[in-house]
């Protein structure tokens, strides 16, 4: 449980868990499961990872050990994060701050609050996330923690990009290049990739190309985990200019790339992307097959609004084709989803 292993070695915590539970030895179970969620989450299996991060917590509950639980409830709120489950994530950061704050822990603490302010951005509600962005600037020390110093700074540039105070963005963006400078060069490649959104936004589309070939070069040879975001982004660029031949290549690596690390976020937002390019073409085939890409990827988050969304273009398209089967087809199943949401609100069985 002390080693470094790889995702092949799993059977070998397989192993020690059906020991444990054999012989009742509860903290090897325990560090077990964790260890079990560890190598999936690295591995962006967040499905197990959450199932085995809360079997971990279910019995540090049951024997009433409050040691671990604000780090699992973190732990539990960064797969519902990365699943794209902004609203469910925040319940668990909020355990998570709760229960740092009882056993005073700092680390926790800091992880939780970071990470509610992320929620919260992407739910843009950037009031909170500001709040709690402040909260995590007061609590770090500059010189000892410069990387969160950088992190939390870029977060707060996006809330204001999203918040579409562009000028206050790329004047932080900026300020953040000069201090990184060649501390770290991987977050130099995240600082422009998402300075050339800014420019995108702007419709300055030469700057915007500017940097998001800086970006791409940078993460080319040093941050390959995060390339397929910039891919992906500067495929925009191309969209905006009809250019959808160039998007549509950039589109192809960065999918690639999204599903190697299973990228909930930006499989869908590559998805969304094609589907504005095969209206524009006309194309109803490749429309109707990236739609049912989406669904597939939103069934396994369990996202029943987008899928109710989705369903409905799909009714609306098939509409507009006089395909009066295919539409009352996709209305029936919003029917039926709806149903089900309302079955499941009844039951409590979300």
């Amino acid at each position: 449980l002390n080693n470094n292993i790889e995702l092949e070695h799993i059977k070998d915590i397989n192993e020690i868990i059906e020991i444990s539970e054999k012989y009742e030895l509860t903290e090897i179970k325990i560090k077990a499961y964790i260890k079990r969620a560890d190598l999936e989450f690295e591995n962006h299996i967040y499905k197990k990872a959450f199932l085995d991060y809360h079997e971990a917590l279910d019995i540090l509950i049951n024997i009433g050990n409050t040691s671990l639980q604000a780090f699992l409830y973190n732990k539990l709120g960064r797969c519902k994060i990365n699943e794209g489950d902004y609203i469910e994530a925040l319940t668990y950061f909020n355990k998570a701050l709760y229960y740092s704050l009882q056993i005073n822990d700092l680390k926790t603490k800091k992880n939780a609050i970071y990470n509610i302010a992320l929620c919260y951005k992407k739910l843009n509600k950037f009031d909170a996330a500001f709040e709690y962005i402040d909260e995590y600037l007061s609590l770090i020390d500059k010189n000892e923690e410069f990387t969160h110093y950088v992190y939390i700074n870029i977060l707060k540039a996006n809330c204001y990009k999203d918040k579409k105070e562009y000028e206050k963005a790329i004047n932080l963006y900026q300020d953040l290049i000069k201090e990184v400078n060649d501390a770290d060069i991987t977050l130099v490649g995240y600082i422009y990739s998402n300075l050339a959104e800014i420019y995108l936004e702007q419709s300055n589309f030469d700057k915007s190309l500017e940097c998001f070939n800086i970006a791409e070069k940078i993460r080319r040879d040093n941050d390959m985990t995060n390339l397929h975001h910039t891919l992906i982004d500067k495929a925009n660029v191309y969209i905006k200019n009809e250019n959808y031949n160039e998007a549509l290549k950039l589109l192809e690596e960065g999918i690639n790339l999204s599903y190697r690390n299973n990228d909930i976020e930006y499989i869908l937002r590559r998805n969304y992307m094609l589907t504005d390019i095969y209206k524009h073409l006309d194309d109803n085939k490749n429309l109707n097959n990236t739609y049912m890409k989406i669904i597939d990827v939103l069934e396994n988050v369990n996202n029943e609004r987008e899928i109710i969304k989705i369903f409905a273009n799909l009714s609306l398209m098939n509409l507009e084709q006089g395909n009066a089967k295919e539409c009352k087809d996709y209305l029936n199943k919003i029917i039926e989803k709806i149903n089900q949401n309302e079955h499941a609100i009844k039951t409590n069985t979300f």
